[in-house]
């Protein structure tokens, strides 16, 4: 049995790995007697197995991590293109070699971010990148098209790619709202390690390692690219991200907006920049608004905000956050304010 499975060892040095059929048929034995010979050598710790079903082989222990590198590169024609048939591909690659929850919330995002491109981008082929190494996922998908931003303006008339962007992260934002909901966006940056949006001349990060948002003026970009990243280690839920944003139908009913992108260059808040921060939130019932790195709001914003909006939606729940000393001054002011109306007792 000891020169067999120096046998076994002589083939691997020289092919890098091997499976149960071809120690069969070099050997000359049964496969049954074969996957005796190899379990032993696992069991051992000498050989280690990449998968668990038919398509499974076998490598030296010591060479393990170079078959976990694993990538996925095509172009694809747009023309009757499916997300489903494409993910099909690549998680035949992976399919053992992810914990359940990663690969459920790649499965997710890989086909949200993939529909996108194939429904909105105007583009006649889209690119998908993947890539599986030892520590993290990752996918990138990329298209020539009319572009994300640029999309976004046209159709509700904004005033530049900023607005488009913004309204992109609150949610709920779509070109076609009869056939897409506008969640995919939303729920994918939440889910990832790192999301990054390119288009025109923005670069939108997503770092929920930190976690914070950050945007970026970059060199024009045609079309659409995203990237995706992902701990293989990751213990995140699908489900958990869901149940954060959406109530007991599973309706959709919570957002969450960074203020810091809708101040002026002086750190001030007035009260038509906060009309830009409501600007796309009419469908939510719960508001999370954070106020991280903003010093300063004026009583315009803070009027607008937690007074004026809140009379015009008494239904609606605003939940301020990260609030410095000065900014939860106004706005509880506001809040008081609000408050006193609603029982009318107005001085």
């Amino acid at each position: 049995m000891l020169n067999k499975k120096q046998h076994i060892f002589d083939i691997l040095k020289k092919n890098g790995r091997i499976d149960s059929q071809e120690i069969a048929r070099s050997l000359g034995v049964s496969r049954v007697y074969a996957s005796k010979l190899i379990s032993e050598l696992v069991h051992e710790g000498q050989v280690f197995q990449i998968g668990k079903t038919k398509g499974s082989f076998y490598v030296l222990t010591s060479e393990r991590s170079h078959f976990f590198d694993m990538q996925f590169h095509k172009t694809f024609n747009n023309t009757a293109l499916k997300e489903d048939e494409v993910y099909g591909k690549i998680q035949h690659l992976i399919h053992d070699y992810l914990k359940k929850n990663v690969e459920s919330i790649l499965s997710y995002a890989f086909t949200e971010m993939l529909n996108n491109a194939i429904e909105h981008s105007r583009s006649s082929k889209v690119t998908v990148d993947f890539t599986a190494n030892r520590a993290e996922i990752s996918f990138e998908i990329t298209d020539r098209g009319i572009g994300i931003f640029n999309n976004l303006r046209k159709k509700f008339q904004l005033k530049d790619n900023y607005e488009a962007l913004q309204r992109v992260l609150k949610g709920k934002q779509t070109t076609s709202p009869k056939y897409h909901s506008g969640q995919g966006i939303f729920f994918t940056s939440k889910i990832a390690d790192r999301f990054e949006i390119m288009s025109s001349k923005l670069h939108l990060i997503f770092d929920n390692t930190i976690p914070d948002v950050f945007v970026d003026e970059i060199k024009p970009v045609k079309g659409t690219r995203v990237i995706f990243r992902m701990r293989k280690s990751s213990d995140k839920e699908l489900k958990s991200v869901f149940d954060q944003y959406t109530n007991d139908d599973f309706r959709f009913s919570k957002t969450q907006t960074i203020v810091e992108l809708y101040k002026q260059e002086d750190s001030y808040v007035s009260r038509s920049q906060a009309k830009k921060l409501l600007e796309g939130l009419e469908g939510f019932d719960t508001i999370i608004l954070d106020f991280k790195k903003i010093q300063l709001v004026g009583q315009g914003f803070a009027d607008e905000v937690f007074r004026v909006y809140q009379t015009r939606r008494p239904t609606v729940e605003l939940i301020p956050i990260h609030m410095d000393s000065p900014v939860e001054f106004m706005i509880q002011r506001a809040i008081a304010q609000y408050q006193e109306e609603k029982r009318g007792v107005v001085e």
